[in-house]
């Protein structure tokens, strides 16, 4: 994790509060892939490290069987998976959780 950034809760609640300024700024009905770049430039305003749209090899017994991609994974150990309201769903979640272990991260929303 980045020096600055010293626990999982200030991560998380740093990345919660730029989320909330893309929204109260943009407000509902973009597609996701506006809400992601405003949140990547939210974040890189804020000086928070991220990666996006990650891809990930997903296993079975030992053997790759396809790949994922993850949104974006925030300082290396938090995964943000950006949805539409709409869009989400108990489905999301379980997907976003598969996808987290497959990379090792322990935490996401």
């Amino acid at each position: 994790m980045d020096s600055a950034i010293e626990t999982e809760g200030e991560l998380t609640g740093r990345v919660i509060g730029a989320a909330i300024a893309v929204h109260r700024e943009l407000g509902p009905g973009f597609l996701e892939s506006v809400y992601e770049s405003a949140l990547c430039v939210e974040l890189d305003y804020l000086g928070i490290p991220y990666s996006r749209q990650v891809v990930v090899e997903l296993g079975y017994r030992g053997r790759t069987v396809g790949e994922g991609r993850i949104d974006l994974v925030v300082d290396g150990c938090l995964v943000v998976e950006l949805r539409r309201w709409r869009a989400s769903c108990r489905s999301t979640k379980r997907r976003s959780c598969r996808t987290s272990r497959q990379r090792a991260i322990r935490w996401g929303f």
